[in-house]
């Protein structure tokens, strides 16, 4: 047999949180009967009823999810999820110079619901983070088969909160980039793997698992690692019996039988080599429009992205913030507690499968950030696909682990939901004017605050087509345009728009335009001194209604960023001459 070794919005606001407070008491309710892990049956009462682990497990994502709601309706748009919506507002395409195109699918269904608001924007992020936790549950539960109901439920819950602990998931869950889609797709692939790793003759289980990944493809390419390394591992078993040694005698061969409808399952290479072309074939055809997007347009989204590996510039400073990015995201405890879990899996008898297993999946993934952190800079949230299938190191400490690493791992998983809740607190809750807390270090308004503002205070001292060059500012001001029906247009030297159908080359540019860019102090000249350019404006974006200031305070609010608008000029002198030009979508 095949041997797999491991295992704000319009609405009004209380009218709002009473909808949401529904459907989180709505999908608490649907969640504990579709995971019934390990039902018990009453001592009073012939009826089935959900564990205690399995009940807290469904009563703290009904929580999450009330809360990711109302901060997903009441948070500004960032930058990136304004250049995503103007993606989600046009005809989908296959593919993206940035990314494939699930994000964009997502995004456009949310605002079919409910508009072109932050809620219908963000609306997949909350219910995928339900959708993902519920995928991860079943899927930790298929792992440990021979575990007791209860003990399935008690590592199920510590996965599936460990995981939503952590800044990283919870946060990527609540803004709408391709993170979303990625991290919901992984867990459902890891739930279909799990079933195929239980019951290895049905291929159509292996087929499913292959689907889910090329799914997760479409959301993001470096879903790929994960799922190359359960082909690989495939492979593997192959070629181990391709080289086996040829049986002594009868009693050597050992050939289990196959229940009616399924693949046999002798010793052999067959069974394996049949699973991963099952799995490869499906994984293909899901992956299919963002493949033939990348052939129709010279591989442009595949080379950008796998483009940054090489060897040059290496660095060990790259490493050294790759590491702190993820200790960061994922919290130091946490990271220590998943450690110990593998190590724990790894010297129990019941473990050590899932071990092997959860390796061959993490390894890609963890040798390619790896290697490339050591020349160039790998974002924080790159290695997010690999989080579901480290938080099981959670699980197998809770069930294995010392009463010393159990109570740490509580610990853990208290403080990481303690401080992300913290963070998202802060899209509504003010802080004190007395505090003076800078922008650097306030994460939520560097990113959301003022927008608005910023085009409204561009407007006035504004003389010339505007050309932005950076394409997530391009993208906001855009996005805030539509929503205060302030005119455009918008231009950007991006090339990224070169690939997006919406937006339109310029043929011939206006003669006279004025850019506009983030102000870096100490790096640029300050207003006043003589490297300031003739005729330029320091422009301000304001914190919103909230945000560095008490209410009632006479102070006047503090900006998080100021901008540098030039004075008008000839296109050719601001940007050179063979610089080419996009006008945005409207």
């Amino acid at each position: 047999m095949v041997c797999w070794r491991f295992g704000h919005s319009g609405w009004r606001l209380p009218a709002m949180v009473g909808h949401i407070l529904r459907l989180s008491h709505g999908m608490f309710l649907w969640g504990e009967k579709l995971t019934m892990l390990c039902p018990v049956k009453s001592h009073k009462e012939n009826t089935c009823k959900s564990p205690p682990w399995q009940r807290a497990l469904w009563v703290g994502l009904a929580g999450l999810t009330a809360l990711r709601l109302v901060v997903a309706a009441t948070l500004p748009l960032v930058p990136d999820e304004a250049y995503y919506a103007l993606w989600a507002t046009l005809p989908l395409q296959g593919g993206y110079y940035d990314h494939p195109f699930m994000v964009a699918l997502w995004m456009k269904g949310g605002m079919t619901l409910l508009g072109p608001q932050p809620l219908g924007v963000r609306l997949a992020g909350p219910l995928g983070a339900w959708l993902a936790s519920w995928a991860l549950a079943r899927a930790v539960g298929l792992s440990l088969p021979s575990c007791a109901p209860g003990q399935r439920a008690k590592a199920a819950f510590w996965v599936v909160m460990s995981l939503n602990a952590t800044p990283g998931f919870s946060l990527a869950m609540l803004v709408m980039t391709p993170d979303v889609p990625l991290m919901v797709m992984t867990c459902l692939g890891l739930w279909a793997l799990m079933g195929a790793w239980a019951d290895p003759g049905r291929l159509w289980r292996w087929g499913l698992a292959g689907f889910m990944g090329g799914l997760a493809f479409d959301s993001k390419y470096t879903a790929a690692l994960p799922w190359g390394g359960a082909l690989a591992n495939l492979l593997w078993q192959a070629w181990r019996h391709l080289t086996k040694r040829p049986p002594n005698s009868l009693q050597d061969v050992k050939v289990r039988p196959a229940p009616k409808g399924h693949v046999a399952a002798p010793q052999s290479a067959l069974p394996a080599l049949a699973s991963a072309g099952v799995m490869a074939a499906a994984a293909l055809l899901a992956a299919e429009p963002v493949l033939l997007w990348n052939a129709r347009h010279g591989g442009v989204g595949l080379v950008k992205q796998f483009g940054r590996l090489g060897t040059a510039g290496w660095g060990w400073h790259y490493e050294v913030e790759f590491m702190a990015g993820q200790l960061a995201l994922a919290t130091p405890l946490l990271v220590l507690c998943w450690w110990r879990g593998f190590s724990v899996a790894q010297r129990h008898a019941q473990g050590k499968a899932g071990f092997q297993a959860m390796m061959w999946l993490v390894l890609p993934g963890l040798a390619l950030f790896t290697f490339q952190a050591l020349h160039s800079r790998v974002q924080p949230n790159w290695p997010l696909l690999l989080y579901p299938m480290l938080a099981w190191g959670a699980g197998w400490l809770a069930l294995w682990g010392s009463a010393f690493w159990q109570r740490l791992m509580g610990w853990g998983v208290g403080l990481g939901l303690l401080g992300t809740v913290g963070i998202m607190a802060l899209a509504w809750w003010p802080l004190p004017a007395s505090w003076h807390v800078s922008a650097h270090w306030n994460v939520v308004a560097r990113q959301s605050a003022g927008w608005d503002g910023l085009l409204l205070n561009v407007r006035p001292v504004q003389r010339c087509d505007l050309v932005v060059a950076d394409y997530a500012l391009a993208a906001r001001l855009a996005w805030s345009a539509r929503s205060l029906g302030v005119g455009g247009p918008f231009y950007s030297t991006d090339q990224r728009w070169k690939w997006l159908a919406g937006a339109k080359a310029v043929i011939n540019a206006p003669s006279m335009v004025q850019s506009l860019h983030e102000w870096r102090p100490g790096k640029e000249p300050a207003p006043g001194q003589p490297n300031w350019p003739q005729g330029a404006v320091l422009v301000p974006r304001p914190y919103k209604e909230g945000f560095g200031q008490g209410e009632g305070s006479t102070e006047p609010k503090p900006a998080v960023r100021f901008y540098v608008l030039s004075p008008c000029q000839p296109f050719a002198q601001a940007f050179g001459a063979g610089q080419r030009l996009w006008r945005l979508p409207d």
